[in-house]
């Protein structure tokens, strides 16, 4: 009986070793993989990559590395892969238009709803975070319960693995020590033996793009300062900067009484013409903005990036290009008004169409400012919207002036 008693424990604790020595080693089969796109003018951004993301990092298997392609210039990256071993995190640049693509393409799979469409935006499997609270507050959660359940793969977005199988990084390169492969969505095949590339593509990135990407800090998401920001883009930028002092002087020289000259019928009938054209410039930043879809820029300024900033939407609700399309249509009902009617009606007319050009142009002087010394980025569009807008206050300013001194006397 002790015989038997023996050789079943014996039996139990072979049994015990042989399980433990067959479950995967930590961070192999439990690996937890998420996307995060996010914005370099996204203060947001900064906040979750530069200090988020550190702690997440050591909460979950340590101090993180970083990786990108050596091959491409640091200021044009679009995909960082940040990772321990434990927990593997794709970062994506959504300003450029690789990461752009792949950010609508998310937009539209995940059928992320409109106040939600922003950076930074962390997608875990089927789950979606947005912002520099929800992020940090649910992400360490949401990693519990995917180490407990095995890991989580990437998610599916339309396009990632094919941009993930194009990245050096990620398709023979180990994330950390004892971490095994960081693979994109479908693996790339292993070389066969014998192949010359397959010992060189077995080498770790780390050789040849840590020094690129060492740190989280290293990752461009917020410019250090005015002078950075205007680097950015320094034709753009500079084209900005002397239409906001073009602008401010249009404006003193109107508030001073010296711009606010009557220009006679030819410039009166050029009113509805410039409003018409603000209309096709509002217009189009509407659509890009409603619809999500990728502006066309031109070679001059980076309009994608000024309109995925939190500065394109009006109390974070209302798109920038609505408001002005909005402006444009009541200036042209207000000429309407002031060329056919008379009297009183014609002169608050008048005023009207001085008063939503002149708020307009000082939202406009606002938002001008923001690009070049905020955003760091300038959009061809929203600039010339800025003229347009000025022009049509300029113009106005004699008729409106004179109205409004009619309309006041009792």
């Amino acid at each position: 009986m002790r015989l038997l008693f023996r050789v079943a424990a014996a039996t139990a604790v072979t049994a015990l070793l042989l399980a433990a020595s067959a479950e995967p080693a930590r961070g192999q089969g439990d690996v937890v993989r998420a996307v995060l796109f996010f914005s370099p003018t996204c203060p947001h951004c900064h906040t979750v990559i530069q200090e988020d993301l550190p702690v997440i990092f050591g909460r979950f298997g340590g101090e993180e590395q970083v990786w990108v392609d050596p091959s491409v210039p640091p200021g044009e990256q679009v995909f960082y892969l940040v990772a321990n071993g434990e927990l593997e995190l794709l970062l994506i640049d959504a300003s450029k238009q690789a990461g752009y693509r792949l950010f609508e393409a998310a937009t539209t799979s995940l059928g992320v709803p409109e106040e939600r469409a922003g950076v930074p935006r962390l997608i875990a499997g089927d789950s979606l975070m947005v912002g520099a609270i929800e992020i940090p507050a649910h992400f360490p959660e949401l990693i519990e319960r995917a180490r407990a359940s095995g890991g989580l793969d990437w998610p599916e977005i339309p396009g990632l693995a094919e941009a993930m199988a194009e990245l050096p990084f990620l398709v023979h390169a180990a994330a950390a020590p004892g971490s095994g492969q960081v693979s994109p969505p479908e693996a790339a095949d292993e070389p066969d033996e014998g192949d010359p590339a397959g010992d060189e593509a077995a080498v770790p990135a780390a050789d040849t793009a840590a020094s690129a990407a060492p740190t989280l800090e290293s990752i461009s998401v917020s410019q250090k300062s005015v002078l950075d920001r205007l680097r950015r883009d320094p034709i753009g930028n500079g084209i900005a900067v002397i239409v906001l002092l073009g602008m401010i002087l249009v404006v003193t020289l109107v508030a001073s009484g010296r711009g606010a000259v009557s220009w006679g019928a030819k410039a009166d009938l050029a009113i509805p013409l410039l409003a018409l054209l603000g209309i096709v410039v509002a217009g189009y930043l509407s659509w890009v903005e409603v619809t999500g879809a990728e502006a066309v820029c031109g070679p001059v300024g980076d309009c994608n990036t000024v309109q995925q900033s939190e500065y394109a939407k009006v109390f974070g609700l209302i798109p920038v290009g609505v408001m002005g399309l909005m402006g444009y249509a009541i200036i042209i009902a207000g000429w309407l008004a002031a060329r056919l009617g008379s009297g009183a009606v014609a002169d608050w007319a008048r005023v009207t169409v001085l008063g939503v050009a002149a708020v307009g142009t000082l939202f406009s002087i606002y938002l001008t400012f923001l690009e070049p010394f905020v955003i760091g980025a300038t959009c061809a569009w929203c600039v010339a919207s800025a003229v347009v807008i000025t022009l049509l206050m300029w113009l106005s300013a004699g008729a409106g002036m004179a109205a409004w001194t009619r309309v006041r006397r009792p």
